[in-house]
């Protein structure tokens, strides 16, 4: 039976992204997926009649794209019909580099790719994930990792290191789907998780254009210690249709969060770098 359901990737064009699409595939929902490469039609997921996927080029450290995607998706005939059940946001990666580097619109490559593109289309898409009752977010990146963090500095202009900056990263998406969840607390209002995957046997690190002394390893090593992204994209569609993680909203983060005392500065400062790239 065909559904009107409809769902958004953020990434979802390759590794784990691509896997969830394929999940989602056979229930007869409608996906919309943003991806830097588009992929060939032999490679797009076989699907049941009643499903509709259409893709569109994304590059997630764009802001401005990120939010013109956002605006595509819902102002579709879908979306204007049906609402968004769900959105999935898999976009995002260890930046291998030594020196701290910015995107065309200004923004920490790390901090855009990782989570100011995240919490953007999130916030485009909320009057839309609101009409849907009991509509699910969910970010993939470090759910629950913790770590340092420097509230104060969250472009790392001072002191950068890549290691800092994805822990930071990975923080402040946790910060961003507590903040959600308790902003939305009716049964029926939109739930937001934030799950850490692991170690994952996909093409991402390639993709990623990452040094060749860090992708040549995990050749050898992502085959025998990486989980399958189709096991995983299984644990993402859990989140995103179970009954049982209905009441849970604003779980999987870090324990230790709420220990993070800066929460509205740093909520704001990351809303108000998002809006000062859509006025640029």
């Amino acid at each position: 039976m065909a559904s009107n359901k409809v769902y958004c990737v953020v990434g979802g064009t390759s590794g784990l992204g691509a896997s969830v699409v394929k999940a989602l595939s056979g229930s007869g929902s409608t996906v919309f997926v943003g991806g830097r490469t588009l992929p060939s039609s032999s490679s797009t997921p076989s699907s049941s009649p009643s499903t509709s996927i259409t893709y569109k080029s994304l590059d997630v450290k764009s802001l401005k794209q990120s939010i013109a995607f956002a605006d595509f998706v819902r102002t579709s005939k879908q979306v204007q019909e049906n609402g968004l059940a769900g959105l999935v946001l898999t976009a995002g990666n260890f930046n291998f580099a030594l020196s701290r580097s910015t995107t065309t619109e200004g923004i920490e490559s790390t901090l855009a790719l990782n989570a100011l593109s995240k919490l953007a289309i999130i916030n485009r898409l909320l009057p839309d994930l609101e009409r849907v009752p009991d509509s699910r977010v969910v970010s993939v990146l470090a759910g629950g990792n913790g770590g340092p963090f420097k509230p104060d500095d969250i472009q790392l202009k001072s002191n950068y290191n890549c290691v800092s900056q994805a822990i930071q990263t990975g923080v402040l998406v946790d910060l961003f789907t507590v903040h959600l969840a308790s902003l939305n607390t009716s049964p029926s209002s939109p739930k937001f998780f934030h799950m850490f995957p692991g170690l994952m046997n996909t093409n991402n690190p390639t993709n990623a254009n990452l040094p060749f002394y860090v992708t040549y390893p995990l050749k050898f090593v992502l085959p025998i210690l990486g989980r399958s992204p189709d096991t995983v994209a299984t644990e993402v569609v859990t989140l995103l249709q179970s009954e049982e993680w209905k009441a849970k909203s604003g779980a999987l983060v870090h324990p230790g969060l709420k220990t993070v005392k800066p929460y509205a500065k740093v909520w704001k400062e990351c809303n108000d770098l998002i809006q000062e790239v859509i006025n640029s």
